[in-house]
């Protein structure tokens, strides 16, 4: 878009915790970087989880899927 991008809120799937996301606002051409960590009770094997992301976009909120083989 034209416009930085805002996040608000960023919540993880249970299984899964949000530790960080860009507070400032993401300039056109720029990065960011969501950190999550996945919690140690989850099982070995494949996992899934959603990361729900609320900014200033249309639709105002997206789902970002992870994908991960925990051994």
């Amino acid at each position: 878009g034209n416009n930085p991008l805002k996040l608000g809120h960023v919540q993880a799937d249970e299984g899964a915790t949000v530790i960080s996301w860009p507070s400032e606002p993401i300039l056109q051409g720029e990065t960011g970087e969501i950190t999550v960590e996945f919690s140690g009770d989850n099982p070995a094997g494949f996992q899934q989880k959603v990361i729900h992301v609320s900014a200033n976009t249309e639709p105002p909120h997206e789902h970002l899927t992870i994908k991960a083989n925990v051994k």
